[in-house]
């Protein structure tokens, strides 16, 4: 016992969570013979008998068993892949190391910061030409909304995999920008350009553009924002976006 004692302590001194040896074993083999002893005889109805039961288990020499009920749902079925194993923070001793190992928690992720864009192409997209709104109230709908992404992406998390998120994501919110989000769903809503022009002015994929940009619509509409589309066809080129900002600005000094 004073050598699988020693060897619990290095362990956690190791920060470990788990380790298998020989010593170790020898533990296992007393514990479990133990409470075999201590719920012989009795009948496993419920997982309160049988919790109580390990509980109940000691030894004159001071063994103490502490036990409770695991109310936590887990998958079943799960089959990680090799390339996760391969992955695991673990250290394999030299004798039998498929048993003998120590597992270690595991680092903290890294958050992946948001992409910046090319600030010369979010302040053309941001003309007022084509936000229909001074800049100033753009930046009011960005502040609007700010608080609310971490909401959304948990959200979506939750109806992906059907449970809430246990830690934070080590992608944040996503990897654009929250303004060039709101600029998106304003553009896309005011309909002053094809989704494949804005994606190309910003250097983003299409798909990815246009989840971002529905998810601050969806938050817009959630604080009752209406965005009105504009008439006309919607601009295919970087000259068409150019010349309803240059028409707009004639009717405007026209005044």
């Amino acid at each position: 016992m004073r050598v699988a004692r020693r060897v619990r302590e290095e362990a956690r001194r190791n920060g470990s969570i788990e380790r298998r040896d020989r010593a170790s074993g020898l533990l296992h083999h007393r514990l479990f013979s133990r409470i075999t002893c201590a719920w012989r005889g009795i009948p496993l109805t419920s997982h309160e008998v049988a919790v109580k039961a390990i509980a109940s288990a000691h030894t004159r020499t001071g063994l103490v068993v502490r036990a409770e009920l695991d109310t936590h749902r887990y998958p079943t079925g799960q089959n990680p892949a090799p390339w996760q194993v391969a992955a695991l923070p673990l250290s394999r001793g030299a004798f039998h190391g498929d048993w003998n190992y120590t597992l270690y928690p595991a680092p903290e992720p890294q958050r992946t910061p948001p992409r910046r864009t090319d600030p010369a192409a979010t302040a053309w997209l941001s003309d007022p030409a084509l936000t229909g709104m001074p800049r100033q109230e753009l930046d009011s709908l960005v502040e609007l909304v700010a608080d609310d992404w971490q909401w959304l992406a948990d959200r979506d998390l939750t109806r992906r995999t059907g449970q809430p998120r246990q830690r934070p994501s080590a992608h944040g919110i996503g990897q654009l920008e929250h303004h060039i989000r709101v600029l998106a769903a304003v553009l896309r809503a005011r309909r002053v350009a094809t989704t494949v022009l804005i994606t190309e002015i910003l250097g983003c994929h299409r798909t990815y553009l246009n989840r971002c940009a529905d998810g601050a619509a969806e938050l817009l509409a959630h604080h009752d924002i209406y965005i009105a589309p504009v008439k006309g066809p919607k601009a295919r080129t970087r000259a068409q976006l150019q010349a309803r900002i240059d028409a707009a600005q004639q009717h405007q000094d026209g005044q």
